[in-house]
Formats: C-alpha cells, structure tokens, sequence
C-alpha cells in the first residue's frame, strides 16, 4: 500500500514519519505558588510548591510528539543518546530543571494549570516535586545498576535484607540514609509515593528511600541460596525498568522511507521520561555503550566508536599539555631538593602522579644514558 502526492510521477510519500520530535523553544519558566492543578487528585503534582510552566503567551501549548515531516524539529533522543545520564547527574535545583525543559521539552505531556487561581486563565507545566521524584529514580537505579555489575556487596548489603526464606525486603537510596534505617536513625517529613513493587518515602533531611518487599521470591528461591543479594537487587533493578517502559512506553511503528523505497520499523517514544528509560534500558542490556572522559567528566555513546576509547580527543590534547607542563615543575621542584609530599602540594595534583611521573622520566634518562653507549 502507497500514498501518492498526485504528481505526474506519483512518487510515494511517508505513509507517516514517527520520528520523536520536539520545537526547541525557551519558553519555560518558574512559576512559585501562582498556579494550582486542574485535577487536585493527581499526587504526581504539589498544588503548594514551584512549577515548571510554559509562559503564558507560549503558542506551543505542549512539548509533545509530533507527526509532521514538513516542519524543522528537534529530537533530543537521537542528536542526546544518553540524555538519562545528563538527567540523572545534573544539579536538582528548579533553574537546573527549567534549562533542561528549554532545551529539551518537559517530560511528559504537561498538566493544565490555573494561573493566579482565575479558571479562565491557564498556562501548562510539571511540578518541581515531580521533576525531582523522576531524577530521583533514575540517578538511583542507575546506582543499583553500578553495585550489581561491580558486585558491590557492602552497597547491596544494604540494599537487600532476607527476613526469612519466603520474604526479602529492599530499600534504595544513598548510603547514609540506607544505614539511617537499619539503625533506626529515621523520621518521617512526608505522605510516601506508591509504586505497584514499592513506595518513595521521604525521610531524614528530605533524602529519600525507596523502599518495599521483592516479588517472586519462589523463582529467586529455585536459582540461589537464602542470603543471596545479587539476584534479588537484580530483580529490584529489572521491576524499577520495567513499570516505567510500561508507564511511559516506547512504540514500535511502521514509516515509508521515500529514499530508500522501503518500509522501515521505528522506535517511538511517547515521551521525554519514556525516551531517557529506555536509553537507560539499552546501557544496561548493551545496545548501547556509554563512557566517562576521565577529564572532562562528562559521558558519551561510544557503541559505534571503533577501538579503546579513553577521552575526548579536545581532553586527551589538553590532558598532555598540561601533565607536560606539571612534569617540568615537578623535575626543577625535585632538583630544588623538595620532597615529593610538598611537591605534590605545590603543583596541586596526587603525590601518586609525583611519584610515578619521577618514575618514568628516571627510565627515560636511563634508557637514553644505555642507548648513548
């Protein structure tokens, strides 16, 4: 089956281009205590905190999936392949969420908001509670998934409890809140967010904790022994991924590529969130690759990069420039008859680097001394 353009040739066109788009626009802002939700019920809102809203006189009513190939758009999860990395570490501070929804979209299909409590004014927007619940979740499974493939056993000690053979309990979140509650160092600030496998509870300092009982104990009891955390923190793990592929999925589609005369299947998310879990599910799976640049400190997708890669090429340049430089202070510091405690002080860098850039400048000479003769 084709559509046509009606054109003496009649070449096909796309039958419908599922491409995940968003307008790259600035029209975010914050808005504190002006605005209050439609739906008073939706606990994924705060009608007495901060939202994220789209300004008043935005005519782009809604940072959503589009269908248009005609229009020039923009697709973070194509050009941004670990967009939940970016999402996960950046600072949680309201500013830091309005640039991230300028530049990237909101993350799901904004609510409808009353301005100034006139029902006949509203704008649309996500509350900073719920910003922060899903940076939350995703900045924590992605921990979950750094102790399970380290085999980080005093991180997951923590994580998993056996109570008996038939029931393990789990909780999630940093290390100090994590220890907090075994000792029964806790208090409560807050109503807890309930999830089908668990809860978000708000506790200590406003540090949170996921927390809950894993399912399928029975299928976990016939693959390990009683005391085994690794296959039920993987469990946790896999449950986290799965509710929200389910809640925010990612669509299998079908489009007519007019260049390649073929018809191609294509992955859609239907949102932003759903877009960054599913980036996250392909780490994890390794259809994707993701590496830090020990420099810079910030991640790429290196699935396609060919070789060992180590660091930005912009870094690795910078990076001998600037050890090249530290080493001649080192060497002129040493022959001052420094020790390598006050050299590393001096130069502001490890005394371990000291030490082992002494070292190999020492077999370079010693080499060039045996090659001379």
């Amino acid at each position: 089956m084709k559509i046509t353009n009606n054109s003496a040739n009649e070449q096909p066109i796309d039958l419908v281009y599922t491409g995940w788009k968003w307008f790259h626009h600035d029209q975010h802002n914050i808005m504190k205590n002006l605005v209050m939700p439609i739906n008073d019920i939706n606990d994924e809102l705060d009608s007495s905190g901060s939202f994220i809203v789209q300004s008043p006189d935005s005519h782009l009513l809604f940072s959503t999936p589009i269908t248009d190939t005609l229009n020039t758009t923009y697709s973070p999860s194509k050009e941004t392949l670990i967009l939940f990395k970016l999402f996960s570490d950046m600072n949680s501070a309201p500013e830091s969420y309005v640039d991230f929804a300028n530049k990237y979209g909101t993350l799901k299909h904004a609510e409808i908001l009353f301005l100034d409590d006139r029902k006949d004014n509203y704008v649309f927007g996500e509350s900073i509670l719920f910003w922060y619940r899903q940076q939350w979740m995703l900045k924590y499974a992605g921990l979950l998934w750094e102790w399970i493939k380290n085999n980080d056993k005093e991180k997951l000690s923590l994580v998993i409890k056996w109570k008996d053979e038939r029931n393990i309990d789990f909780q999630l979140g940093s290390q100090q809140t994590m220890e907090n509650f075994i000792s029964n160092k806790f208090s409560w600030t807050g109503y807890a967010y309930v999830f089908h496998f668990g809860k978000l509870e708000c506790c200590i300092n406003n540090n949170y904790r996921l927390s809950g009982k894993i399912s399928n104990v029975y299928a976990i009891r016939q693959q390990t022994q009683v005391g085994d955390i690794l296959l039920p923190a993987i469990n946790l793990l896999q449950s986290i991924i799965n509710y929200y592929l389910y809640t925010y999925p990612t669509k299998l589609t079908l489009f007519y590529n007019v260049k390649k005369r073929h018809y191609q299947q294509h992955l859609t998310p239907t949102n932003l969130l759903g877009a960054m879990w599913y980036q996250f599910q392909q780490v994890i799976t390794g259809e994707r690759k993701i590496k830090q640049c020990p420099i810079c400190r910030q991640w790429s997708d290196v699935t396609t990069i060919k070789g060992s890669w180590e660091k930005h090429r912009d870094c690795a340049n910078w990076d001998r420039v600037t050890k090249g430089r530290k080493i001649k202070k080192i060497l002129a510091l040493k022959e001052q008859g420094l020790f390598n405690q006050d050299i590393a002080n001096d130069v502001n860098v490890d005394i371990y680097d000291v030490e082992r850039w002494l070292g190999e400048e020492y077999q370079k000479q010693k080499e060039g001394v045996s090659n001379a003769k």
